[in-house]
Protein backbone atom coordinates (compact mmCIF):
# COMPACT_ATOMS: atom_id res chain seq x y z
CA UNK A 1 0.00 0.00 0.00
CA UNK A 2 2.35 2.31 0.63
CA UNK A 3 4.03 1.72 -3.20
CA UNK A 4 0.37 2.84 -4.40
CA UNK A 5 0.36 5.86 -1.48
CA UNK A 6 3.84 7.32 -2.73
CA UNK A 7 2.57 6.71 -6.53
CA UNK A 8 -0.05 8.97 -6.23
CA UNK A 9 2.12 11.40 -4.05
CA UNK A 10 4.61 11.92 -7.02
CA UNK A 11 2.00 11.58 -9.70
CA UNK A 12 -0.07 14.92 -8.20
CA UNK A 13 3.61 16.71 -7.87
CA UNK A 14 4.15 15.59 -11.20
CA UNK A 15 1.25 17.44 -11.61
CA UNK A 16 2.01 20.72 -10.62
CA UNK A 17 5.96 20.98 -11.72
CA UNK A 18 4.20 21.76 -15.59
CA UNK A 19 2.39 25.21 -16.12
CA UNK A 20 -0.93 24.98 -17.68
CA UNK A 21 -0.56 25.40 -21.24
CA UNK A 22 -1.46 29.11 -22.81
CA UNK A 23 -4.80 29.67 -24.48
CA UNK A 24 -3.82 30.54 -28.51
CA UNK A 25 -4.36 34.29 -29.45
CA UNK A 26 -7.20 33.01 -31.89
CA UNK A 27 -8.75 31.30 -29.22
CA UNK A 28 -9.36 34.42 -27.19
CA UNK A 29 -12.99 35.53 -27.57
CA UNK A 30 -11.74 38.87 -27.23
CA UNK A 31 -10.08 38.44 -31.00
CA UNK A 32 -13.55 37.10 -32.34
CA UNK A 33 -15.40 40.00 -30.84
CA UNK A 34 -12.86 42.39 -32.55
CA UNK A 35 -13.33 40.43 -35.70
CA UNK A 36 -16.68 40.61 -36.03
CA UNK A 37 -16.59 44.78 -35.19
CA UNK A 38 -14.48 44.79 -38.26
CA UNK A 39 -16.27 43.15 -40.33
CA UNK A 40 -19.45 45.10 -39.04
CA UNK A 41 -17.38 48.65 -39.85
CA UNK A 42 -16.65 47.18 -43.30
CA UNK A 43 -19.95 46.61 -44.24
CA UNK A 44 -21.66 49.19 -42.67
CA UNK A 45 -19.12 51.41 -44.57
CA UNK A 46 -19.83 49.97 -47.78
CA UNK A 47 -23.28 49.91 -47.60
CA UNK A 48 -23.47 53.48 -46.48
CA UNK A 49 -21.48 54.73 -49.34
CA UNK A 50 -23.72 52.83 -52.13
CA UNK A 51 -27.04 53.78 -50.58
CA UNK A 52 -25.16 58.02 -50.93
CA UNK A 53 -23.38 58.02 -53.74
CA UNK A 54 -25.31 59.91 -57.12
CA UNK A 55 -24.85 58.13 -60.41
CA UNK A 56 -23.14 59.15 -62.82
CA UNK A 57 -24.69 61.93 -65.29
CA UNK A 58 -24.89 60.81 -68.83
CA UNK A 59 -22.99 62.46 -71.50
CA UNK A 60 -24.96 64.40 -73.85
CA UNK A 61 -24.40 63.67 -77.72
CA UNK A 62 -22.49 66.26 -78.34
CA UNK A 63 -20.40 65.56 -75.23
CA UNK A 64 -19.77 62.29 -76.03
CA UNK A 65 -18.73 63.17 -79.62
CA UNK A 66 -15.98 66.21 -77.72
CA UNK A 67 -15.09 63.23 -75.28
CA UNK A 68 -14.12 60.72 -78.30
CA UNK A 69 -12.36 63.60 -80.32
CA UNK A 70 -10.26 63.83 -76.88
CA UNK A 71 -9.78 60.53 -76.78
CA UNK A 72 -8.51 60.14 -80.49
CA UNK A 73 -6.43 63.39 -80.30
CA UNK A 74 -4.35 61.89 -77.52
CA UNK A 75 -3.88 58.68 -79.72
CA UNK A 76 -2.93 60.56 -82.81
CA UNK A 77 0.90 59.06 -82.55
CA UNK A 78 -0.64 55.43 -82.01
CA UNK A 79 -3.35 55.19 -84.83
CA UNK A 80 -2.22 54.44 -88.64
CA UNK A 81 -3.99 57.38 -90.55
CA UNK A 82 -6.61 55.16 -91.94
CA UNK A 83 -7.60 54.13 -88.32
CA UNK A 84 -7.42 57.73 -87.67
CA UNK A 85 -9.82 59.27 -90.33
CA UNK A 86 -12.04 56.09 -90.22
CA UNK A 87 -12.87 56.92 -86.29
CA UNK A 88 -13.13 60.77 -87.23
CA UNK A 89 -15.51 60.29 -89.65
CA UNK A 90 -17.25 58.29 -87.71
CA UNK A 91 -17.76 60.66 -84.37
CA UNK A 92 -18.34 62.91 -87.08
CA UNK A 93 -20.93 60.92 -88.79
CA UNK A 94 -22.68 59.62 -85.52
CA UNK A 95 -23.05 63.63 -84.14
CA UNK A 96 -24.27 65.26 -87.05
CA UNK A 97 -26.93 62.57 -87.41
CA UNK A 98 -28.18 63.41 -84.10
CA UNK A 99 -27.69 66.94 -84.27
CA UNK A 100 -29.53 68.06 -87.33
CA UNK A 101 -32.05 64.46 -87.69
CA UNK A 102 -30.29 63.35 -90.45
CA UNK A 103 -29.70 59.61 -91.61
CA UNK A 104 -26.01 60.72 -91.99
CA UNK A 105 -24.02 57.28 -90.35
CA UNK A 106 -24.54 54.99 -93.54
CA UNK A 107 -23.54 57.28 -95.98
CA UNK A 108 -20.45 57.76 -97.76
CA UNK A 109 -17.79 60.65 -97.21
CA UNK A 110 -18.92 61.68 -100.69
CA UNK A 111 -22.75 61.70 -100.44
CA UNK A 112 -21.99 63.19 -96.89
CA UNK A 113 -20.94 66.31 -98.65
CA UNK A 114 -23.29 66.77 -100.33
CA UNK A 115 -25.28 67.29 -97.98
CA UNK A 116 -23.22 69.42 -95.88
CA UNK A 117 -24.89 72.16 -96.90
CA UNK A 118 -28.44 71.31 -95.73
CA UNK A 119 -27.03 70.57 -92.70
CA UNK A 120 -28.70 73.01 -90.17
CA UNK A 121 -30.67 73.10 -86.86
CA UNK A 122 -31.98 75.83 -84.43
CA UNK A 123 -31.31 78.23 -87.09
CA UNK A 124 -27.82 77.35 -86.77
CA UNK A 125 -26.32 77.25 -90.84
CA UNK A 126 -22.69 76.64 -92.11
CA UNK A 127 -20.67 79.35 -93.30
CA UNK A 128 -19.35 78.54 -96.80
CA UNK A 129 -15.56 78.55 -95.76
CA UNK A 130 -16.46 75.85 -92.71
CA UNK A 131 -18.26 73.61 -95.49
CA UNK A 132 -15.35 74.21 -98.24
CA UNK A 133 -13.21 73.48 -95.00
CA UNK A 134 -14.92 69.94 -93.97
CA UNK A 135 -15.56 68.94 -97.42
CA UNK A 136 -11.91 68.90 -97.98
CA UNK A 137 -11.21 66.78 -94.96
CA UNK A 138 -14.17 64.69 -96.93
CA UNK A 139 -12.31 64.70 -100.14
CA UNK A 140 -9.22 63.21 -98.77
CA UNK A 141 -10.66 61.07 -96.07
CA UNK A 142 -11.43 57.97 -98.77
CA UNK A 143 -7.67 58.56 -100.01
CA UNK A 144 -6.09 58.30 -96.87
CA UNK A 145 -8.76 55.04 -95.36
CA UNK A 146 -8.08 53.72 -98.84
CA UNK A 147 -5.57 54.42 -100.76
CA UNK A 148 -3.04 54.51 -97.12
CA UNK A 149 -1.95 58.07 -98.50
CA UNK A 150 0.06 59.03 -95.48
CA UNK A 151 -0.56 62.34 -93.47
CA UNK A 152 1.72 64.25 -91.33
CA UNK A 153 0.73 64.22 -87.15
CA UNK A 154 0.15 68.13 -87.58
CA UNK A 155 -2.68 67.47 -90.42
CA UNK A 156 -4.30 64.63 -88.63
CA UNK A 157 -4.68 67.28 -85.44
CA UNK A 158 -5.83 70.11 -87.89
CA UNK A 159 -8.29 68.06 -88.93
CA UNK A 160 -9.49 66.52 -85.22
CA UNK A 161 -9.44 70.12 -84.03
CA UNK A 162 -11.88 70.65 -87.31
CA UNK A 163 -14.31 68.26 -86.36
CA UNK A 164 -14.36 70.08 -82.51
CA UNK A 165 -14.59 73.44 -84.23
CA UNK A 166 -17.14 72.33 -85.85
CA UNK A 167 -19.46 70.33 -82.65
CA UNK A 168 -18.76 73.51 -80.49
CA UNK A 169 -19.96 76.00 -83.46
CA UNK A 170 -23.45 73.73 -83.61
CA UNK A 171 -24.06 71.92 -80.81
CA UNK A 172 -27.23 72.87 -78.72
CA UNK A 173 -27.40 76.04 -76.69
CA UNK A 174 -27.62 75.23 -72.97
CA UNK A 175 -31.40 75.48 -72.45
CA UNK A 176 -31.56 73.22 -75.23
CA UNK A 177 -28.97 70.30 -73.72
CA UNK A 178 -31.87 68.45 -72.54
CA UNK A 179 -31.85 66.39 -76.07
CA UNK A 180 -30.58 63.21 -76.60
CA UNK A 181 -28.30 61.42 -74.54
CA UNK A 182 -26.25 58.82 -74.94
CA UNK A 183 -24.46 55.33 -73.29
CA UNK A 184 -20.95 56.96 -72.00
CA UNK A 185 -21.21 58.49 -68.57
CA UNK A 186 -19.41 61.64 -67.18
CA UNK A 187 -16.62 60.79 -64.93
CA UNK A 188 -16.10 57.20 -64.95
CA UNK A 189 -16.09 56.49 -68.81
CA UNK A 190 -17.93 53.46 -67.79
CA UNK A 191 -20.88 52.64 -70.50
CA UNK A 192 -24.75 52.12 -68.85
CA UNK A 193 -27.15 51.41 -70.66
Amino acid sequence: MKNANTEEVLLSQLYDIYDPLPVGWWQNPWYYAALIMVALIIVGGWWIYVRTRKPPRPLTYWEQALYDLRQLEQQVPVYEPAQLYQHLTDIFKSYAQIRFNQPLVDKTDYELMAKLPSLSADGITLLPQQIAALKLLFEQGPLIKFAKQRVPDEQRIADILLVRDFIQLTRPHPENEHQTQVGQTAGNGKIRN
